[in-house]
């Protein structure tokens, strides 16, 4: 999927894209694209808005600069990051059940899942979503 094509979807929900420098490069750090994202990726984040009502930004996507290890990856579009608030918080804490930690630059984090697989994992300021399934 293109970053143009995803960032209308998005759109139509009110789910901004930021970015440090204001860019959707793919090659450039600091900014956020959605260049080769995957549908179901977008369909995912598309459900999750409707089921929470919450407000939240994507605040990485497709671009360089995010880890490449694994089969699901930013870079393989498997992944976004989405922004933090009191709202999007509550909502995967009371919604997914924690099935365990995991360590990120020295620090063990929570990761939630839902009934299909997909994974919401806290990090400092966003959440690093893998969307599996719609």
């Amino acid at each position: 999927m293109s970053h143009d094509e995803a960032a209308e979807e998005l759109s139509a929900l009110s789910i901004p894209i930021r970015s440090s420098r204001n860019c959707s490069d793919r090659r450039r750090l600091g900014c956020t694209s959605l260049e080769q994202v995957r549908r179901d990726t977008i369909c995912f984040i598309k459900k999750f808005k409707e089921d929470c009502g919450c407000s939240f930004a994507i605040t990485g996507g497709t671009e360089t600069g995010h880890s490449t290890r694994g089969q699901r990856s930013h870079e393989k579009g498997y992944k976004l990051d989405i922004s933090r608030n009191a709202k999007v918080d509550a909502y995967i804490k009371n919604n997914f059940h924690q099935k365990g930690e995991r360590w990120n630059k020295g620090k063990q984090e929570p990761v939630y899942e839902d009934g299909n697989g997909n994974e919401f994992a806290l990090e400092s300021d966003h959440w690093d979503i893998t969307a599996m399934l719609c």
